[in-house]
Order: structure tokens, then C-alpha cells, then sequence
């Protein structure tokens, strides 16, 4: 998910949906933090809105690839979609070689290395978000049309 600001404090997230295989983006959702009860909110609803689109012109998902959102975890658990983790997001904010011992006994991650995709990563889906920073710098504030145009 993509905020409109840095931090944890974003009035709005757009959700992108990206087909790896192709590198196309299939959904943009666009969602407002007062919508959803709080920005740590967004993420969520965002792949929810994207995947009841999907559904609804009967495309069928069979796996996603995300990072370790404990929120979308539990989504695409209820939703009965095989769920992998991009590599750059489980390896980040840990601390290398120093930690490592403490990281590989963690039982969670012990859990979560099986998870890993085996072929795809989010990172064609961060390039493109990267490229729309270029236009749509988030230290410039936008209501809710600009933000859907931008």
C-alpha cells in the first residue's frame, strides 16, 4: 500500500494490485483513513476492495504476494488464498549477521520461511510506485478527487 505521507499517520492509501507475470496493474483502490477507523486500517481494506473486484467479474485468485501485514495474513487465511511473502519485506528491519542466530530460532519465522514466493516479488509493484512519486510527491496534501486523479 502506497500512503499519502510517511510515517503512520496517512489520511490515504491506494491499494495496487499488480499480475507478476505480466508486470500490469489490475486495480487501483483508492482508501480514505475515516473510512476504515485509522491508516493501520487501509491496507486491509484495500486488498479487500481489490479482490470482491476481482470476484465480482469472476476472476479467481489462487495465490498473492505481500509482506507480513499480520492483518492481510489473516485475510487471505479466511478468504482460503494461498498467501507468499516477498523476500525484501521478510528480511527487512533486521539487523544483519548480528541477529541472525536470533532470527532463524524465532519460531514465527521458522514458520513463515515456507511462505516465501518461490517465484515473485512485489518488487515490479514498488518501481511503479516509485515512478509515481516522481508526480505525486507525498509532502503535497490533496482531497479525496485529487488524490483518486493523481
Amino acid at each position: 500500500m502506497r500512503a499519502d505521507s510517511p510515517g503512520h499517520s496517512a489520511k490515504y492509501g491506494s491499494y495496487t494490485l499488480m499480475h507478476l507475470d505480466s508486470n500490469r496493474i489490475i486495480d487501483l483502490q483508492l482508501v480514505q483513513s475515516n473510512e476504515v477507523g485509522g491508516s493501520y486500517h487501509m491496507e486491509k481494506e484495500g486488498i479487500k476492495r481489490c479482490l470482491d473486484l476481482l470476484d465480482s467479474n469472476g476472476l479467481v485468485v489462487d495465490y498473492i504476494v505481500t509482506d507480513r501485514h499480520p492483518q492481510i495474513q489473516k485475510y487471505l487465511r479466511e478468504r482460503s488464498i494461498t498467501h507468499f511473502y516477498d523476500v525484501w519485506h521478510f528480511e527487512k528491519g533486521s539487523m544483519v549477521l548480528y541477529k541472525v542466530e536470533k532470527i532463524l530460532v524465532n519460531k514465527r519465522v521458522v514458520k513463515d520461511v515456507e511462505k516465501l514466493s518461490h517465484h515473485y516479488q512485489t518488487s515490479s509493484l514498488e518501481a511503479f510506485h516509485s515512478l509515481i512519486l516522481r508526480f505525486t510527491p507525498k509532502n503535497v496534501v490533496f482531497p479525496f478527487k485529487g488524490m483518486l486523479c493523481r
